[in-house]
Parts: structure tokens; C-alpha cells; sequence
């Protein structure tokens, strides 16, 4: 496959800020993970480690720009534990993209403590995300997006059923 080139983001598409030479952990390969693969590369991180449980995505994560593959399955520590160990500490932005509750934990476990940036994209409302106060008292940040951060009313249109869902 060849590999396949992004542009970089305009300020206006920002949700997070990767800085050019960071590390990126990013959880779910579907469309929207794969997505957040290439705007980590667009955005210059060095390393962009992908998680998935399925091993046929490694390919295609890597010709997005992913430079590692990890399958939790083939592990049999937590995957926060093998990305920590794997980096030195952890990941500078985590990224999780499958709406699993689970994975939201393990994706801000996964960041490095003391300045970590752990980014909510997958969507669920079946269950409540739970994590050890320790894991923002050491310093990670735990945050979310929609539609890639994107609040400003002017650039979407009210007439949408997901703006009205979104913001009644």
C-alpha cells in the first residue's frame, strides 16, 4: 500500500495541540481512528503507536502513518503497561477512538504522568467512564471532541439533527 499524505490541520480544526516530535497512542483503527492516525502525523509527532485488537489494521494504521502496532490480545499485561513501557513513561496524547469505556481508562492510563493528554472521540452513553483520581492528580488531562472539537455554531449548521441533539 502506499502511503498516504496529509495535509496539515488549519487552527480552526484543532481540538488538542500534538506538538511536532511528541509520541501518540491511538485507540481504534476504524475510519475515525485512522483519521486521528493521520492528524497526528500531519501535526509532526515522531511516534504514533496504534492499538487495535484486530492484527489485519496494522497495515493500513502504518500507511496512515502509524509507526507501531500493538495488539492488546498479544499481551497479557494492561496495554496502559506495555505503552509505558514501550515509551519510557508513557504517551504524550492518547487518543480514544471506539466509544469503550474500558479503552477511555486505558487510553489515559497510557499517558505519560505529569503532562499526559488523553482525547475522548468514541461515543457511548451505555455506561459510566470511571478512573482513579491519581491519574489526573499526577498531572495527565482528560478531555473530549466532537466533530473534531468544533463548538462554533456559525460553521455548523442548526438545521442538523446531530447540532440540535448536541447542544439542546
Amino acid at each position: 500500500m502506499e502511503e498516504v499524505e496529509v495535509a496539515p490541520p488549519q487552527d480552526n480544526e484543532i481540538c488538542i495541540k500534538v506538538e511536532p516530535g511528541s509520541t501518540c497512542a491511538v485507540f481504534g483503527l476504524g475510519a475515525v481512528g485512522l483519521a486521528a492516525v493521520m492528524g497526528c502525523k500531519a501535526a509532526g509527532a515522531k511516534r504514533i503507536i496504534a492499538v487495535d485488537i484486530n492484527p489485519e489494521k496494522s497495515e493500513k494504521a502504518k500507511v496512515f502513518g502509524a509507526t507501531d502496532f500493538v495488539n492488546p490480545k498479544d499481551h497479557n499485561k494492561p496495554i496502559s503497561q506495555v505503552l509505558s513501557e514501550m515509551t519510557d513513561g508513557g504517551v504524550d496524547y492518547s487518543l480514544e477512538c471506539v466509544g469503550n469505556v474500558e479503552v477511555m481508562r486505558s487510553a489515559l492510563e497510557s499517558c505519560v504522568k505529569g503532562g499526559g493528554v488523553s482525547v475522548i472521540v468514541g461515543w457511548t452513553d451505555m455506561q459510566d467512564v470511571a478512573a482513579r483520581p491519581i491519574q489526573l492528580i499526577a498531572g495527565r488531562a482528560w478531555t473530549g471532541s466532537a466533530f473534531g472539537g468544533e463548538t462554533n455554531m456559525t460553521t455548523t449548521t442548526n438545521e442538523s439533527p446531530i447540532t440540535e441533539w448536541l447542544w439542546a
